[in-house]
């Protein structure tokens, strides 16, 4: 079986985001930091699509729900 074809501009895409959120995004389930994103874009443009490796369960993180962790912290 082979690998679906990948668009490139989706490919990349997929991989700015990961740089940026992979590993620091809590699982609401199972609270583990060991997250990937799986989609830039859920429901909505501001959701982007995450999965827990831990778990293995798939949860919408909301852009705005916090800052990007390449942002400096509010405190």
């Amino acid at each position: 079986m082979t690998s679906p074809k990948v668009n490139s501009k989706r490919g990349a895409s997929i991989a700015a985001f990961s740089s940026e959120l992979d590993g620091k995004i809590e699982c609401p389930w199972c609270g583990s930091m060991d997250t990937v994103v799986r989609s830039p874009f859920g429901g909505t443009v501001s959701e982007v699509m995450m999965q827990c490796k831990a778990c293995n369960s798939g949860f919408g993180w909301m852009k705005w729900q916090g800052i990007k962790p390449s942002s400096p912290s509010r405190n």
